[in-house]
């Protein structure tokens, strides 16, 4: 299917690429008016640069935020310490307090994220 659009992505991208644009510009055009000719290895160098710097900050701002209760619904995760109500997970490098509803949950058993109490996240047995 297709991917949603992220609209800060795509102008931050934009305003990257103009401001390139009309550095690029000044340097070539405002220059030779004074007479000062610039050479083209130069303008070459400045464009790849500028076009460096733009796809670091595509790849940059690309990523998904990791932080927020919100981005953790839906993960799975293993328990590290049991969970009798409260306990504790690992999700990717990451540990997080956490509570269980359906009783006992063990050491070494997968959750899954439902939710959040607090600063806990509410988990449930991996089916």
């Amino acid at each position: 299917m297709f991917k949603r659009i992220n609209i800060r992505l795509l102008l931050t991208i934009i305003i990257s690429l103009i401001d390139d644009a009309i550095i690029i510009l000044v340097l070539f055009f405002v220059l030779s008016q004074f007479g000062i000719e610039m050479p083209i290895w130069l303008i070459v160098t400045l464009v790849l640069i500028f076009s460096a710097i733009t796809y670091v900050l595509y790849r940059a701002l690309r990523k998904n935020s990791l932080l927020g209760f919100e981005n953790m619904i839906g993960k799975s995760g293993l328990v590290i310490s049991e969970i009798k109500r409260d306990g504790t997970i690992k999700i990717g490098r990451e540990l997080w307090a956490a509570r269980g509803d359906q009783g006992n949950i063990e050491k070494g058993e997968e959750v899954i994220v439902i939710g959040q109490t607090g600063l806990k996240l509410m988990v449930i047995k991996k089916v």
